[in-house]
């Protein structure tokens, strides 16, 4: 049971990639057009070094967001989606009981205490 979560776990994993650097690919490609369509005194005056942290640095911090942020963030919600399902299938008492401090920890999380 372990291992074919892991395995789902990495695959997933592996096809979040493919599809962020499939997307980082295109969205270089587009940045390269939009950038020969550019005057030359435009493209002079942004400098060697913004254009290639344009191209590199700002484009692959889309990456994180799009390949582990995403799919982690919904694999989270879904597992604690699952949690609270499986506790009213158990006990409805006691699961609306565990409910009643979600709106004191939210509380708590949004304000300095």
């Amino acid at each position: 049971m372990q291992v074919s979560l892991c395995l789902l776990y990495v695959l997933g994993l592996k096809f979040s990639h493919i599809s962020a650097f499939n997307t980082l690919k295109n969205h270089r490609i587009s940045l390269q057009k939009k950038l020969e369509r550019q005057p030359l005194g435009t493209i002079h005056d942004m400098g060697n070094g913004r254009i290639k942290k344009l191209f590199t640095d700002d484009i692959e911090q889309v990456e994180l967001l799009l390949a582990h942020a995403i799919p982690e963030g919904i694999a989270n919600l879904s597992m604690g989606l699952i949690a609270i399902v499986c506790m009213f299938f158990t006990d409805w008492k006691l699961a609306l009981l565990s409910l009643c401090s979600l709106p004191l920890g939210l509380f708590c999380n949004g304000h300095d205490v």
